[in-house]
């Protein structure tokens, strides 16, 4: 055998390859693949962002909820005072200027008031329209709840500063005073504490759709506000919650002063009868803070006694809770 033979024999024959069609159903079958994987995917991202925006309802629905539940179960607290509360020193009468005065914030009679879907009811105590508090170009929907209490923290005397709202008490007495220096003559242990003066209400507020290519993104979301008044001509306002579509309140009112509730009403409805105010009904609707095109549901949701609806390809959840207040009525 020749060395060209050997050579030949070790060579291996040529290979014939893959004919066009194949190949052709190979990169078929690679498309089919890829295009299922993309559709896996593109559901886990889409049920991710609905999970997530509901989630995100829940979370803030709570969180606001529990914010006015802290604040309603304080209404009317005045620290130690067990006295008639029209026997507070100092406090204004229920008629005064809005909530950026601080005559408003000492209208401790008054430790639930409300407004029906206006900020404004056209008297002295109710508007609230002026700049420091919440004027038409900030109010969006809704209505308006002002809550006062003393706050449930005592403050040492030192620590004491001018131009605050203050009410000092003890369990015959009680001064509201806004200067750096107590009252005298309360018997001791005395307790001071600062005096809690908000209103809440449904504003535009700065939270936004956060994605990208979603077609409401950078819109602006409703938020529920508060309103703080801290001392004479002070106020502030904070955002509490972005996503807030609307805000809802009725009061239970006791009518014969058997301590039991005969109706629960709205605010223009309680008129001047305040004092007879003894539960407080809250409703809060929820949207997600991004649209979502193949959501085409459309509930709607009863705050009040009135049906409401969110915009469209917006999911919703409806928040409520009803507070009996714990403060006996002294008045």
């Amino acid at each position: 055998m020749t060395f060209a033979n050997v050579l030949n024999r070790r060579t291996p024959p040529p290979s014939p390859g893959f004919s066009l069609v194949e190949l052709m159903v190979a990169i078929l079958i690679g498309l089919i693949l890829t295009a299922s994987i993309i559709l896996v995917l593109v559901g886990n991202m889409h049920s991710y962002n609905v999970n997530n925006s509901s989630a995100k309802i829940q979370e803030s629905g709570r969180y606001a909820l529990a914010t006015l539940l802290r604040d309603v179960r304080l209404a009317g607290y005045w620290g130690g005072y067990e006295d008639d509360v029209t026997n507070i020193e100092d406090a204004v009468d229920p008629a005064g200027t809005g909530c950026n005065s601080d005559t408003w914030a000492r209208m401790v009679e008054q430790r639930i008031y409300g407004l029906n879907d206006t900020n404004n009811d056209g008297t002295a105590t109710g508007n609230y329209t002026n700049a420091d508090c919440i004027p038409a170009s900030e109010y969006l929907r809704g209505d308006v709840l002002a809550v006062r209490h003393a706050a449930p923290i005592t403050l040492d005397p030192a620590a004491l500063t001018a131009n605050r709202n203050y009410i000092i008490t003890d369990i015959d007495k009680a001064t509201v005073f806004t200067t750096n220096v107590a009252p005298a003559g309360f018997a001791q242990p005395a307790s001071i504490r600062e005096l809690v003066a908000h209103a809440y209400y449904v504003g535009m507020g700065n939270g936004t759709c956060s994605i990208g290519l979603n077609p409401s993104a950078g819109q602006a979301l409703p938020s529920l506000y508060r309103v703080t008044v801290t001392g004479p001509g002070v106020s502030s306002k904070e955002e509490i919650v972005a996503g807030v579509q609307d805000f809802q309140v009725q009061y239970g009112v006791d009518i014969d002063g058997d301590s039991s509730i005969d109706d629960y009403v709205d605010a223009d409805t309680v008129g001047a009868d305040w004092a007879d105010v003894i539960a407080v009904r809250l409703w809060l609707l929820l949207r997600a803070a991004c649209i979502e095109p193949d959501y085409t549901a459309t509930p709607t949701y009863t705050m009040a006694g009135v049906n409401k609806t969110c915009p469209a390809n917006v999911r919703c959840q409806l928040f409520t809770s009803t507070i009996r207040l714990r403060n006996p009525r002294l008045i």
